[in-house]
């Protein structure tokens, strides 16, 4: 088993529980540790880029608002700090397969 710095766990949970900014520069400011390190070391303790695992965190959010709430698409991408719509939907069908609209059309059938 790797040997994980404190700050991975911390940031894993930050990552989760916040709607904050998630630029290196204040994360590094939060951890007490360089930007540059952070990002150096992020993929090896989470296998991806800190762009993307945040990313998908927003992702993964997004779904379950669709499937458990009434919102519009647009409501949703914004609700999960999302700049515009197009820029959710191409990330959405990248992850999932399908655009979240069609996923709304299929909970609505039910």
């Amino acid at each position: 088993k790797v040997n994980r710095p404190s700050w991975v766990e911390e940031l894993r949970e930050f990552i989760h529980e916040e709607n904050a900014d998630f630029s290196l520069r204040n994360l590094g400011d939060i951890l007490q540790i360089h930007p540059t390190h952070l990002s150096r070391d992020f993929s090896r303790y989470f296998g991806t880029t800190l762009g993307n695992y945040v990313r998908l965190i927003k992702l993964n959010k997004a779904f379950g608002l669709l499937l458990t709430s009434k919102l519009s698409v647009t409501e949703v991408c914004y609700q999960c700090g999302f700049y515009d719509q197009s820029h959710f939907t191409k990330h959405f069908k990248q992850v999932y397969g399908f655009p979240p609209k069609q996923l709304q059309r299929q909970i609505s059938r039910r």
